[in-house]
């Protein structure tokens, strides 16, 4: 156990310090997202396993807890999409869903967490008797796999008052600048830095089709938001 320990904290850190690093990277901005956010669940987990070792908390823990906040994710996240898109202002520029590459890995994620939950919950109910707490991890695990689902199948688009990613909307005044990142041959990956400290959180990406590239950045250049250095892959909005 302690061999996994010390792996498990080597992988995270590896992780972190990959999506972290300030030096030109191959990675794209979106992956170096998703190492620090699964550096960080390492960590966590490593974490606490340790502690669970020293002092069995786990047993102690109120599962209720887990089960009340996914009830509260899959509202929080319901709402969120009902007010971004209704108090948002007009579509301006619609700018479709996902590249199908990440639609597909999240489907496949969102799709197989659920049915595992629904799974369980099924068998949970057949007990001859059972509470809320032990369906509480499943019902969390059904918020989670609505939340990835719903940023996968939702349309993006640029509005009257800011960016619709999907979940919620990045409001024009949040963004610094922006910069491009070649995904195919069809399409460029827009990458937004946003205002934000936090490195999970001061980016936001999104996959943008080549013809409708240059409208973008036009709009997002009256917004007086202005490139991040040079554009890398990305379209040159006054070609020669």
């Amino acid at each position: 156990m302690t061999t996994t320990l010390i792996l498990g904290v080597i992988v995270g850190a590896v992780l972190i310090w990959s999506g972290m690093v300030k030096r030109e990277s191959p990675l794209r901005s979106s992956t170096r997202q998703h190492f620090i956010a699964m550096g960080l669940f390492i960590l966590l987990l490593m974490a606490a396993v340790s502690v669970d070792e020293i002092y069995p908390w786990w047993s102690r823990f109120p599962k209720e807890l887990l089960g009340a906040g996914g009830l509260i994710l899959f509202l929080e996240r319901t709402i969120r999409v009902v007010r971004a898109r209704n108090f948002s202002g007009e579509l301006v520029l619609d700018l479709g869903r996902i590249s199908r590459q990440d639609l597909i890995v999240n489907l496949f994620a969102g799709l197989s967490l659920a049915l595992l939950s629904v799974a369980d919950i099924v068998t949970i109910v057949r007990w001859p008797v059972w509470a809320f707490r032990d369906v509480s991890l499943q019902v969390l695990g059904i918020a989670i796999a609505y939340a990835v689902l719903l940023q996968g199948v939702s349309r993006r688009s640029l509005k009257e008052r800011g960016v619709f990613f999907g979940t919620g909307l990045l409001p024009w005044g949040e963004i610094r600048s922006f910069h491009w990142e070649k995904e195919s041959a069809s399409a460029s990956m827009l990458v937004l830095h946003t205002k934000r400290r936090l490195p999970l959180f001061n980016i936001m990406t999104l996959s943008v089709r080549s013809e409708k590239a240059p409208a973008l950045e036009e709009l997002l250049r009256q917004h007086a938001i202005a490139p991040d250095g040079e554009a890398v892959g990305g379209p040159d909005p006054n070609p020669s």
